[in-house]
């Protein structure tokens, strides 16, 4: 996430840095910048909150089904071969022929095809109405758990989730390319302004040293790298290169530790007054 935070720093730190005389195209340029990191900030939020959800155990969920169903096979089968002249006898060998006519031979299926049986057991319950006999039969207990143990299983195996809550991959890429293009346009802005009024061209050379300063840092590290490979280090980057924001950060920008989803942005609108 260091191309992340270094983004989002030095975009803290060019809002920061934003004069306040600036005429109205680079008002509008900041706050395109502002709305964009907002957006990777919240990108990167969503990102963080998907690493951080834990893992689904398919088999802690296909083995809980398959005892709620065992249960509730076992229960009947017992039921059942008490003396036919009882009532609940006959009521319990109907229902397990109707819900096992091949035992439980369908727990052992690949987990999809076990839950698709498993669903068309359930509606069979609850089309032909035998929900009520068959929880006097078996318990609230066994019911339920038959119904919820059923439901963790499709969610475990993404079938039963909502799409909304579906764990859709979070794009950062996007988000990070969206702001940097804010922040080029934005500076082009600025040297437009400085180069039409001699009165703003110290506030825009000093609005854009937040650049400066991640060019540096960058140059820093490449000759501490160039040392560390026993290389001649080399003086900044060669014409035309460009090296990926990383994680520099300029000097009015938050350490990268201090940078988060969370670190408030400056408001365009206080600055630019």
């Amino acid at each position: 996430m260091a191309d992340v935070a270094g983004t989002v720093a030095l975009a803290i730190a060019l809002l920061s840095a934003t004069h306040r005389g600036f005429p109205a195209p680079v008002r509008r340029a900041a706050k395109v910048v502002r709305t964009e990191v907002l957006k990777l900030q919240e990108a990167w939020a969503e990102q963080q909150k998907m690493v951080r959800a834990p893992k689904v155990d398919s088999r802690g969920a296909d083995t809980r089904s398959d005892r709620a169903w065992a249960a509730m096979a076992a229960i009947l089968q017992a039921l059942a071969s008490l003396p036919d002249t009882l009532h609940e006898a006959r009521v319990a060998a109907r229902l397990h022929e109707t819900l096992f006519p091949t035992g439980l031979r369908f727990l052992a299926l690949p987990f999809g095809k076990q839950w698709a049986e498993g669903e068309r057991r359930l509606r069979m319950i609850d089309d032909e109405e035998l929900a009520d006999e068959l929880t006097a039969l078996v318990g609230e207990v066994v019911m339920n758990e038959v119904r919820e143990a059923h439901a963790e299983y499709g969610r475990v195996l993404g079938i039963t989730r909502a799409a909304e809550e579906a764990a859709v991959p979070v794009n950062l890429l996007d988000a990070l390319r969206a702001t940097r293009s804010a922040m080029t346009a934005y500076a082009l802005q600025v040297i437009a302004a400085g180069q039409a009024d001699d009165a703003l061209a110290g506030p825009a050379r000093a609005a854009l040293r937040p650049f400066d300063a991640v060019r540096d840092a960058q140059a820093r590290r490449a000759a501490a790298r160039a040392r560390q490979a026993g290389a001649e280090p080399t003086e900044g980057l060669a014409d035309g290169e460009e090296e990926p924001l990383d994680d520099a950060a300029p000097e009015e920008a938050p350490e990268l530790d201090d940078v988060s989803p969370s670190t408030p942005i400056p408001e365009v609108e206080e600055l630019l007054v």
